[in-house]
């Protein structure tokens, strides 16, 4: 929000507060309040996706070490051991917490906010449901582990029947760009007007914000949750 701000101030103070310098500061402060949440989305997001992918292989992990005759702590620390990051780290941030004195619920739903992922969310309450109830927790772990197996395979189905409408997406978000950049070189008199003239530099700025915000618009519809 700092950023979009000083973006449209310096903006403004470059334009002397033309037309085109509001344009611009609105088109720039709205790229400014964007752009750095983007980054932070998606590098969520890639990490979140890779603990994801972890997560069936360590549950499994977890429950043939309760198999085995491990208690739930050792187990953990077994699966912490043969997994790779980022679920090592987590793991091992889990069973640090542990060393230090801290209740292994607490602990558990430390986990749970740190990753931010709902399948850890799930994982962790049911972890912590066994432990009040009882019950079979190296069962438990299995059929957690199927049903996130199962939700994997219905995303996969959803990125498949969606593939052509991200495809047609993509098309949609490049096409103006790729229209603009043949008519300046078919007519570059005619297209010089957006650039040497106010009303066109005012007009080019529109349209530019405006397709950020359509493309925006198309991802933010073919994002379905599972």
């Amino acid at each position: 929000m700092l950023t979009a701000a000083l973006i449209a101030i310096v903006a403004v103070l470059i334009s002397n507060a033309s037309p085109l310098g509001v344009v611009l500061a609105l088109v720039f402060g709205a790229c400014g309040f964007m752009v750095p949440a983007a980054v932070v989305r998606n590098l969520k997001g890639r990490r979140q996706a890779a603990l994801n992918a972890q997560l069936v292989e360590t549950l499994q992990m977890i429950s043939n070490g309760l198999r085995s005759g491990f208690a739930f702590t050792q187990a953990v620390e077994l699966a912490a051991g043969q997994i790779a990051s980022p679920m090592k780290d987590e793991l091992e941030s889990f069973l640090r917490d542990g060393r230090l004195g801290q209740a292994a619920e607490d602990s558990l739903k430390a986990l749970a906010e740190r990753t931010g992922s709902l399948d850890v969310e799930m994982i962790v309450t049911t972890i912590l449901v066994q432990r009040t109830t009882g019950g079979n927790l190296s069962e438990i772990l299995d059929n957690v582990a199927e049903t996130i197996r199962e939700r994997e395979r219905l995303k996969g189905e959803i990125r498949a029947l969606t593939a052509s409408q991200r495809f047609s997406g993509l098309i949609l978000s490049i096409y103006p760009a790729f229209l603009a950049a043949v008519f300046f070189l078919i007519a570059p008199s005619v297209m010089k007007v957006l650039v040497t003239e106010e009303v066109g530099r005012i007009l080019l700025a529109v349209a530019i914000g405006l397709q950020l915000i359509g493309a925006w618009t198309i991802r933010r519809i073919l994002t379905l949750d599972v």
